[in-house]
């Protein structure tokens, strides 16, 4: 597995930095949608197989969905 840059690894969790990173993530997801006509359900199985496969031992509680 593909470990992350030092760059990204020692950027700072600004409000600018999440702020960006929610309008990337919304964007993504509505391209899916446009895409592939992907229902939210879908949408979110795909964004946690991504934090499944950036971290392995995450714990993901699927009752919040």
């Amino acid at each position: 597995m593909e470990t992350m840059s030092a760059k990204v690894v020692n950027m700072e969790w600004t409000d600018e930095f999440i702020t960006n990173a929610q309008h990337e993530l919304t964007a993504m997801v509505k391209d899916w949608k446009y895409d592939y006509g992907a229902d939210d359900k879908a949408c979110v199985a795909m964004l946690s197989w991504m934090i499944l496969r950036l971290k392995p031992d995450a714990e993901i509680d699927l009752g919040s969905f």
